[in-house]
């Protein structure tokens, strides 16, 4: 009767170690793509960034930036009391206290930022691409694509929802 009972439990214990074990390499299996998927964004992105010559020195002036907002649709619907910031980091992650913009209804000044609603931060190497382009939002939609940015938020959700309710037909672009 013992011997039966311990072969009983041995069974037992092993399909549980096997159906432990296998579900585990099962997910780790699955981590691994997930980080491999991960990797080769971070891949791409840090490719950007070193292809990128003098990262330090890439700007853009307030007045280029005013002149893109202008000329994207989303902000013809921007809130009247609507404050986004947008800073810039170099090749290296620090944040460029030079590179900072608040964009509101009819504007677009290089200022503090602090009392913005959100603040969108991305790498300067991003820039020249958006020099180029005509449309701030098609140039976020590569930027999250890529998850190469942060957002601050410095209002509560159900404000935020409120108040930039105008701007939920560009949720691709500010979302």
């Amino acid at each position: 009767m013992k011997t039966m009972l311990i072969i009983i439990a041995t069974l037992i214990l092993g399909t549980f170690l096997t159906y432990f074990t296998f579900s585990n390499y099962i997910k780790n299996d699955q981590i691994a793509e997930d980080k491999t998927e991960k990797s080769q964004k971070h891949i791409q992105s840090t490719n950007k960034r070193i292809s990128t010559k003098n990262s330090q020195e890439i700007k853009i002036s307030e007045k280029e930036l005013k002149n893109l907002i202008s000329k994207t649709p989303a902000f013809n619907d921007f809130p009247e009391k609507g404050k986004i910031g947008v800073q810039f980091f170099d090749g290296n992650g620090k944040e460029m206290k030079d590179q900072m913009f608040l964009i509101t209804k009819n504007e677009v000044k290089k200022t503090d930022i602090s009392n913005a609603d959100f603040i969108i931060l991305t790498g300067n190497y991003w820039i020249p691409d958006i020099k180029k382009s005509n449309d701030f939002c098609e140039v976020m939609k590569e930027i999250k694509e890529k998850q190469d940015y942060r957002i601050k938020r410095n209002i509560g959700v159900l404000e935020a929802g409120m108040k930039y309710k105008s701007l939920m037909k560009y949720q691709d672009c500010f979302n």
